[in-house]
């Protein structure tokens, strides 16, 4: 608005002193009679309505110009008589009656002043045009910000609306339900992955907390019952204290196996967590395995059964040195107790190629 009206004010300005300086030419070449008859022609062409002319001799009466005296004597306001020609001529008489200009005025040698006028209705008329069009814009930018606003926001509360449906199926124990996501890529496309992964993760330590449930259902069922035959079987008979002595320090060892086994499938599944992990330690597992087989050569000598042992050395890992050893104890025990006399029995420990 403000460079338009002041480029428009300059175009006035220049437009004004070029007729000025015309004119000055003309009342030097030929005169002040010349000057008043070029003025009269000026104000009769309508192809430059926009221009206006005064002339006045030293005792204030006009000689030609369509401003009026009134204007050059009081100086007040630069104002246009009226403009009833051309496209405006259907137009409010009083919008029309009074114009703001922009004005030279110059003393001649003969005492007489002229006066020549820019009318500013067309600066005015653009500024207008400006104000209405900024309008427009304004209104029609607050329109399609409002639509795009609400298009976004539905948008937006869709996608909340469809991920707070999955934990909803979550919770309600559909946990194979996840969120959608899609190829945008955005914020909401990071959180819906967000839970799918968490998702994912709870679902992965429900199945091992499952699968320990099983584990200790299947490894503690066999010690338990035949702690619960000994029990028995002492009760059963007559039995001395001496025979209820041993029977309760079977039980406290048998006790001890069970507790120790509970603790060790309570460590597996911490491990399968990720819970135990940073507290791995470096294990030296050839002499861990040289250790088992030491403790269990003797029995497998009373079974008859010979144990063949094949360990490279200096081999580490790092993990739960208790765990190892109950793994390893675990696989020589079965092979023992479900092979009949005269096994070989072998035990390799080697790097992978």
């Amino acid at each position: 608005y403000w460079i338009a009206t002041d480029a428009l004010k300059q175009q006035a300005a220049s437009a004004a002193e070029q007729d000025m300086a015309e004119l000055l030419d003309i009342y030097t070449s030929r005169g002040q009679g010349a000057l008043a008859r070029e003025i009269e022609s000026r104000v009769a062409d309508v192809i430059h309505p926009d221009l206006a002319y005064l002339l006045v001799d030293k005792d204030g009466n006009v000689m030609a110009g369509n401003l009026t005296v009134g204007f050059w004597r009081e100086n007040s306001a630069k104002l246009f008589p009226s403009r009833p020609q051309g496209n405006n001529a259907g137009k409010d008489l009083e919008e029309e009656s009074e114009h703001e200009a922009t004005v030279l005025k110059r003393i001649l040698s003969t005492g007489a002043t002229l006066v020549v006028g820019y009318d500013q209705y067309r600066i005015t008329e653009a500024q207008e045009a400006i104000i209405h069009a900024f309008g427009w814009a304004i209104l029609a930018t607050g329109l399609l910000a409002l639509g795009g606003g609400v298009t976004v926001s539905l948008r937006f509360l869709k996608r909340v609306d469809e991920i707070n449906q999955t934990t909803r199926a979550v919770v309600h124990g559909r946990l194979d339900e996840r969120a959608a996501v899609r190829a945008s890529g955005d914020e909401l496309d990071e959180l819906a992955a967000g839970l799918n992964h968490m998702l994912d993760r709870i679902g992965a330590l429900l199945q091992g907390l499952n699968q320990v449930s099983n584990d200790i259902a299947h490894d503690l069922r066999t010690p338990l019952s035949h702690l619960r035959h000994r029990l028995e079987a002492v009760r059963a008979r007559d039995a001395s204290i001496e025979d209820y002595r041993a029977a309760v320090d079977r039980a406290i060892a048998d006790t001890d196996v069970i507790l120790a086994t509970f603790a060790a499938l309570l460590r597996i599944a911490q491990i399968e967590a990720g819970a135990r992990r940073t507290h791995f330690d470096r294990v030296d597992l050839s002499y861990l395995c040289r250790q088992v087989i030491e403790a269990y050569s003797a029995v497998a000598e009373d079974a008859e059964q010979t144990l063949v042992v094949a360990i490279e050395p200096d081999i580490a890992v790092r993990g739960d040195g208790n765990l190892l050893t109950q793994m390893l104890v675990n696989l020589i025990e079965n092979a023992i107790r479900h092979t009949p006399a005269g096994t070989s029995i072998s035990l390799m420990l080697a790097m992978a190629a």
